[in-house]
């Protein structure tokens, strides 16, 4: 779904420039669950438990990265029209 964007050109790539960072971020999050919820052998989670909450954890982040993903590439095609129209 597309939705008609309308801010500067600047402002819109940077926008652009956060949720590629919000992406990435997530990845971080991931990370730390993952670290958070491994199995060791003084304790920790049983292995099977850990394996169902990093699939739950990753599906869920995957479509919040994904709908940042597609919102920074929409507002990177704004910046462009902006900036093709000479404003900037």
């Amino acid at each position: 779904m597309r939705f008609a964007i309308r801010m500067e050109g600047r402002t819109a790539l940077l926008a652009s420039y956060g949720a590629y960072a919000v992406t990435a971020a997530l990845l971080g999050v991931l990370g730390f669950m993952i670290w958070l919820t491994r199995p060791v052998p003084t304790g920790g989670m049983r292995t099977d438990m850990s394996i169902v909450t990093w699939i739950c954890t990753v599906v869920i982040l995957a479509i919040v990265g994904a709908a940042h993903v597609a919102l920074g590439r929409q507002l990177q095609a704004a910046a462009r029209r902006d900036a093709a129209r000479g404003r900037r």
